[in-house]
């Protein structure tokens, strides 16, 4: 489940599911690209959505 909400970038039910969703909360850093701090602009999900289009 949390692999769906991961590729939707849902983001609320991430933190929902998530072990520590109030630190992931913390730790999320959005930007303009809707991806998380951890990939940027480098996230596999981003980039094959766009490249499926």
């Amino acid at each position: 489940m949390l692999a769906q909400y991961r590729k939707a970038r849902d983001w609320e039910n991430q933190f929902r599911l998530a072990i520590d969703g109030n630190r992931a909360k913390e730790v999320h850093l959005p930007n303009e690209t809707k991806t998380c701090s951890m990939c940027g602009k480098y996230c596999a999900i981003a980039i094959m959505k766009d490249y499926l289009k």
